[in-house]
This record gives structure tokens, C-alpha cells and sequence, in this order.
């Protein structure tokens, strides 16, 4: 059997190859892969249902343009859809009070402190995050830390002596932990 007549004979097969190639190269471009540490935001055509933490605290499935991906793979439309990305690597923030700060005894003490800051993991925090800090760099998501944590560390050493400061470390990461999760 010579090649023209196996053309002749298998044109569909022929048809078949050509169309499966002509899908890869237009879909494999509009394959995105979010690595383990980033959140695909993909906001455009598909619509999907995320909770969300209302004004009021309370925790509500809301129905959004966009959609997350996250340790995963998504197909996109490029004219229609757009992609942004979230880190969510940990980051270390360091807190020093700029002026003495007033304990509960009347004390003024300056305090030096580290924190360690992450975008939750879950849809609820990837959501809100990407509403709120999307095209923030790193840099500005350190900074806004820095500065709600300096304002709850100021309320805590407020609220403790120096005796607590001192002697019950635990404590006062607690209290911060805690101040800083209704503002963060």
C-alpha cells in the first residue's frame, strides 16, 4: 500500500490528528498552574459562591465574579477573564513602639517585637484577602500590618503591668493574637 492510497483511505484518521493538534496548541497556552504558596484569582466569566465575613462578623455565601484556585490548575479565556495572583508566603513584620508606651502601673516601656503574618488558607480568608489586598506588594501588606499590630500592641501594654510584660510572655501573645484577628 503506497501513501496516497493510505490518504485516500484514512483521511478521518488524518482529520482526527489535525484537530487534536490544532486544541493543544489553542488550549495549552490557557492552561494557568498555581503553585502550593499562591492563589489564582480569576475574575471574569464564571460566577462562584464563596463565604464571606459580612461587615457584621457574621459569615455569608455571597455569589462573585471571580473564581480561586489555589495548589491547583484552572483553563482561562484570555479576552474574557483575567488572572492575578495572591501570595500567600509567610511574612515577617517587626514592631517597635516609636515612643515610650504608658502600662497599666503608669510605667512607660518601649517595646520591640516580631510578628509572623499569613493569608489564611481557606476560601473565606483567600477572598477577603483578594478583595482587600489584591494588588497590594508585600511591602504595603507589611506596612498595614505593622501598623494595626503597633496599635493593638500599644492597647495590650495598656492593659498589662510589668510585672505581666516580663514574666508572662504567653499572655501577651495571646492578647495580641487575639486583638490583632478581629482587625486583621
Amino acid at each position: 500500500m503506497n501513501i496516497g492510497q493510505f490518504l485516500m483511505n484514512s483521511w478521518w484518521v488524518i482529520l482526527i490528528v489535525i484537530a487534536a493538534v490544532f486544541a493543544l496548541i489553542k488550549l495549552v497556552p490557557r492552561y494557568k498552574v498555581a503553585p502550593p504558596d499562591t492563589a489564582l484569582i480569576i475574575s471574569g466569566l464564571m460566577r462562584r459562591s464563596y463565604k464571606v465575613r459580612m461587615p457584621d462578623g457574621n459569615v455569608a455565601s455571597k455569589k462573585f465574579g471571580y473564581r480561586i484556585v489555589r495548589g491547583g490548575a484552572t483553563f482561562y479565556i484570555p479576552a474574557i477573564e483575567r488572572i492575578d495572583q495572591l501570595d500567600m508566603c509567610l511574612m515577617q513584620v517587626d514592631i517597635k513602639t516609636a515612643q515610650p508606651v504608658p502600662t497599666k502601673e503608669y510605667i512607660s516601656v518601649l517595646v520591640d517585637a516580631v510578628a509572623n503574618i499569613k493569608i489564611g488558607s481557606d476560601d473565606l480568608s483567600i477572598a477577603t484577602a483578594a478583595e482587600q489586598l489584591l494588588h497590594y506588594s508585600p511591602d504595603q501588606i507589611k506596612a498595614l500590618a505593622k501598623d494595626v499590630l503597633e496599635g493593638n500592641m500599644r492597647e495590650i501594654i495598656g492593659q498589662m503591668t510589668i510585672a505581666e510584660l516580663v514574666q508572662n510572655r504567653d499572655k501577651f501573645a495571646q492578647e495580641s493574637i487575639k486583638a490583632a484577628m478581629a482587625d486583621m
